[in-house]
C-alpha cells in the first residue's frame, strides 16, 4: 500500500511575507513541514490598504486556529449594503453572505496576525532576502539571494505579489503578469470624528455595516468600511 501523503514532510521555501505567504507558512508548519519565508523588505509593512477576508477565506483561517484572532482585528459584516448617491435616507439593497461573515481590516493587521502565527508554529522568517535566481531542473530546488546566500527546498511557493518575480522565473516562456482592467480603487483615511460630524456622511457610518455607494458612471465607485462609533 502506498504511504499516506501525511507521512511526507517537506522542506518548503515561501517567497513573500505578505498575508498570503505567512498564512500558508503557518498552515504548512502546523502540518509538520519545515518552512522558511524569504522577504525582500527589512520588516513587516506598517502601511497598507483595506483588506476584506471573504467568508471562504475566513473559514480557512478558522481551520488553522486563527478564527478568533481574525475576528479580534476585524470589522465583521453579514452582507454588503448598497446606497444611492441621490438618497441618504437608507440603503437601496443588501447582498447577504448568508450564515457566513466577511472580515474587514487593514492589510498590516492581517500580515502581523499571520506572522505571529507563523513564528508560533516554528516558521523561519528571513527579512532583507531579495531573491535573484532560481534553479528548478533538479532536486532540491534552489534559490539565490542578492547577498550571495543559497537556499534549498523540496518545494517553492511564489507569494511575492501580483507582479511575482518568482513566477516569471518558474515560467520564463509564459505570460504570467497581471491582466489589466479598467477598474481603479482609490483609498484615503479620514478621522472618524470628522466624518460623523458631517450630516452628508454620517448615515453611512453605522457600526459594523459594510457599505457600497453607487454614483454616476463618470465618478468612482466608493466602498466605505467603518469602525464602530465607539472607536
Amino acid at each position: 500500500m502506498a504511504p499516506s501523503v501525511e507521512h511526507f514532510k517537506f522542506r518548503i521555501l515561501i517567497v513573500g511575507a505578505g498575508p498570503v505567504g505567512l498564512t500558508a507558512a503557518a498552515a504548512l508548519s502546523q502540518d509538520g513541514h519545515s518552512v522558511t519565508v524569504l522577504e525582500k523588505h527589512p520588516d513587516l509593512q506598517a502601511q497598507g490598504g483595506t483588506l476584506t477576508v471573504q467568508p471562504a477565506a475566513a473559514r480557512t483561517y478558522t481551520h488553522i486556529g486563527l478564527g478568533a484572532a481574525l475576528e479580534a482585528i476585524s470589522i465583521t459584516g453579514h452582507g454588503l449594503h448598497f446606497w444611492s448617491y441621490k438618497d441618504s435616507s437608507g440603503p437601496i439593497g443588501v447582498v447577504s453572505y448568508g450564515n457566513m461573515k466577511a472580515f474587514m481590516n487593514e492589510r498590516p493587521a492581517v500580515q502581523r496576525m499571520a506572522y505571529d502565527a507563523s513564528i508560533a508554529a516554528g516558521v523561519t522568517v528571513s527579512f532583507d532576502c531579495h531573491v535573484i535566481g532560481l534553479g528548478q531542473n533538479a532536486l532540491p530546488v534552489r534559490l539565490w539571494t542578492a547577498d550571495g546566500r543559497e537556499y534549498t527546498a523540496d518545494l517553492i511557493i511564489a507569494a511575492d505579489g501580483i507582479k511575482s518575480k518568482i513566477q516569471r522565473m518558474i515560467y520564463p516562456d509564459r505570460d504570467v503578469g497581471p491582466v489589466p482592467t479598467r477598474e481603479f480603487i482609490f483609498q484615503s483615511q479620514v478621522p472618524h470624528d470628522i466624518l460623523i460630524s458631517d450630516d452628508r456622511v454620517a448615515p453611512y457610518l453605522a457600526p459594523n455595516t459594510p457599505t457600497a455607494h453607487w454614483v454616476p458612471a463618470s465618478s468612482p465607485f466608493v466602498e466605505r468600511q467603518r469602525k464602530a462609533a465607539s472607536q
